[in-house]
């Protein structure tokens, strides 16, 4: 059997005797056993077949004589110790032998990961347990690993023993949570527009822009309303646009005390052409099976529902047919964990309204 040393000149050993290492290989794996030790100038890499994660462990010190690094391409076993996923389903895994008692660095690339978002890539972080064999929510601890951004990469130093990392991140405060957005012709020939929107809750949340597009593509800014900083009651706004504006597009910015922003859903509007579309009466709220809900639309369409977590992630999703008028629809939440969620229901032109529901326990 032949091996070769990475970090070194391509110098082929041979290598008769194999130390077992006890550690599942998983999906994929690398290793080192070179004839000396492992010296610091020494790197083991693991990339991802479609150059996604990868992790590079480095600067060993304690002279090991062998190392092992492998990749499980689905989630942990045990996952409810971490405080967020991202359905990431990867995670890696270093086994050292022997040494005098060994340490080293861990680099963990995230590139190209497609959990991987801006919102969630200032809070993501490494966590480690020792094997896939401890079942314990506490077996997963920070890695306190230091996140370098522009190089898509979280290092942390002096590691020991035998390990698995996950990506994870910390819990996400959304700046904004939105109910509605909605826009509509006020006085004659289409002169004004008045944009209002309402949000659930707010976060840090400093101001609002409204922002509109024409047909050319190009968002502007229309003007500014004041955010209501730290609120958990819902909040209405209105914008008064007095640019004549025959059709196009609105959609809010808003701007957190830092500076981050998030969009709102886009709402289209046309000179001539009402624009219809509410929900109301979700009922029953809190639900712990089947809930319904009252939609108002000025036409027959097809609406998307999305219903999320507090963290933004998509746990159910379905399509509804509904009729001009008042529809009344069904949906089944029976099947959510209990907790708070946001009911999402939108046009195919991204008009959308939101609901807060929460889910409890059937007895």
């Amino acid at each position: 059997m032949f091996f070769l040393v990475l970090g070194l000149p391509e110098i082929i050993f041979a290598q008769p005797s194999w130390i077992l290492s006890g550690a599942p290989v998983g999906d994929t794996s690398t290793h080192m056993y070179p004839v000396v030790n492992i010296s610091p100038n020494m790197k083991l890499v693991l990339r991802h077949v479609l150059l996604q994660d990868s992790l590079m462990v480095y600067n060993m010190s304690g002279a090991p004589p062998a190392m092992h690094v492998y990749r499980v391409d689905q989630l942990p076993n045990v996952n409810c110790g971490l405080p967020g996923m991202l359905a990431n389903d990867r995670y890696f895994g270093v086994f050292v032998i022997g040494g005098s008692s060994p340490s080293y660095t861990v680099d963990y690339f995230y590139s190209n990961n497609p959990y991987v978002t801006p919102v969630y890539e200032p809070v993501l972080e490494t966590w480690m347990r020792p094997t896939n064999a401890d079942v314990a929510c506490a077996a997963w601890s920070n890695m306190s690993s230091t996140l370098f951004m522009a190089g898509d990469s979280l290092v942390r130093t002096g590691m020991s023993g035998r390990m698995e990392i996950v990506l994870s991140y910390s819990p996400i405060v959304l700046p904004v949570d939105w109910l509605s957005v909605n826009a509509s012709w006020l006085g004659d020939g289409c002169s004004k527009t008045l944009v209002n929107w309402q949000t659930a809750s707010e976060s840090n949340s400093h101001h609002f822009e409204v922002e509109r597009c024409s047909d050319s593509g190009t968002w502007e800014l229309a003007g500014t309303v004041n955010g209501s900083g730290n609120s958990s009651q819902p909040q209405a706004y209105v914008f008064l646009d007095n640019v004549p504006f025959s059709s196009g597009y609105y959609r809010i910015r808003q701007v957190d005390n830092s500076g981050l922003s998030t969009l709102s859903p886009v709402v289209s509007l046309t000179c001539g052409e009402e624009n219809i579309f509410g929900v109301s009466d979700l009922f029953p709220n809190p639900c712990s099976g089947e809930c319904s809900i009252s939609i108002t639309s000025d036409r027959t369409e097809t609406l998307l529902l999305q219903v999320t977590d507090m963290r933004g992630r998509i746990c159910k999703s379905t399509a509804w047919q509904i009729q001009q008028g008042v529809s009344r629809v069904r949906f089944d939440a029976g099947d959510l964990q209990p907790g708070s969620y946001c009911l999402h229901i939108s046009r195919d032109d991204g008009t959308m309204c939101t609901k807060k529901l929460a889910v409890v326990r059937r007895d």
